[in-house]
């Protein structure tokens, strides 16, 4: 059986998983001092932005895979710092929901794609989108 569920995103922020071993967790979520030391806060576009989590049964177990979808203004480079690395993504949902994910050993990913509007009144976004799956 798959369930499926999508949330608006309220915050962002991204770590590399090369420092998961400094990052204290207090209820499966990084501290204040952690999130302020080693996370970056995505500038994403607020309207464009959202966070699919599904479950699935594989021969390998019960999976959750998350996908999360945001736009950066074309000109912003945050893309640049972490791209082709481990990541670490702490998110909050508009729903209240707060979700730390990967880790050292699990990390998530990112990959990015940039438009180029063919009119002024195209939107001119590289859109990002960060992966995960874990074991549940």
């Amino acid at each position: 059986m798959v369930m499926e569920k999508q949330s608006l995103i309220i915050s962002l922020m991204v770590a590399d998983a090369k420092y998961a071993s400094e990052i204290v967790v207090v209820k499966d979520l990084p501290d204040s001092v952690s999130l302020m030391s080693h996370f970056i806060a995505c500038p994403f576009i607020s309207e464009k932005a959202q966070m699919t989590e599904q479950t699935q049964d594989t021969d390998h177990g019960h999976l959750i895979n998350f996908n999360i979808n945001v736009s950066v203004d074309r000109d912003n480079d945050f893309y640049r710092h972490f791209h082709r690395k481990p990541l670490l993504l702490y998110i909050e949902t508009i729903n209240g929901e707060r979700y730390y994910i990967g880790s050292d050993g699990n990390p998530s990913r990112m990959e990015y794609g940039r438009k180029s509007g063919t009119t002024i009144t195209d939107g001119n976004e590289t859109e990002l989108t960060f992966t995960h799956t874990k074991p549940q």
